[in-house]
């Protein structure tokens, strides 16, 4: 199966299109000339360059590529769009048609051209998928993993060290506010310490 992936700026889609050549996957490129880097076409095996307000383009070399799902990848300032590019008639359709001129409307309404014609377009993160991370514990998120020296009890917010020398291992109030409860600005920039 051939996707089609449309080119914004930045380094996403050259993420994306490194991602799919690892997977194996045969990803046909739309570059918007305004917004994409050069660098895509050489990383793609068919790149087409066309402009943002090129809609009917589009939605040609999809059909004739024979893809029916696309992503989009990379930053459009649909700004322009609005302002000083020349749209086709299928584009002033659609524009005429947004209930908002704002980005949520102009991508709705450009899925539901692009669904209408048979084309699917999917998640934006569906290539990097391998480049994120999974679900479980990589961070600190708990007293338990931290390690022994540094450990700290979430209940006081008193640090303690249990290896240390016993006048280390007094426990002290840490100079922090508490995340459940509003900062005391009445000694902001006290250092309050207790034994």
């Amino acid at each position: 199966m051939r996707y089609g992936l449309i080119a914004g700026n930045g380094r996403f889609p050259l993420l994306a299109l490194e991602s799919a050549a690892r997977l194996g996957l045969d990803v046909t490129v739309i570059a918007i000339e305004e917004e994409a880097s050069p660098e895509v076409a050489s990383m793609a095996p068919r790149c087409h360059w066309i402009s943002l307000g090129q809609l009917s383009k589009l939605i040609e070399i999809l059909k004739s590529e024979d893809i029916t799902e696309v992503v989009m990848c990379g930053q459009v300032k649909h700004a322009k769009i609005f302002s000083s590019i020349v749209p086709d008639w299928r584009l002033v359709k659609l524009l005429a048609s947004l209930p908002s001129r704002n980005t949520d409307g102009l991508i709705g309404g450009v899925v539901k051209v692009l669904e209408g014609e048979g084309i699917h377009l999917r998640d934006s993160t569906w290539l990097l998928k391998p480049l994120l991370a999974g679900a479980g514990g990589r961070t600190w998120n708990t007293a338990a993993a931290w390690p022994t020296r540094w450990r700290v009890s979430m209940s006081d917010r008193r640090w303690r060290f249990p290896s240390a020398p016993a006048w280390l291992s007094k426990p002290w109030k840490a100079p922090m506010p508490c995340c459940d409860a509003p900062p005391d600005w009445s000694t902001a920039g006290a250092w309050r310490w207790s034994r």
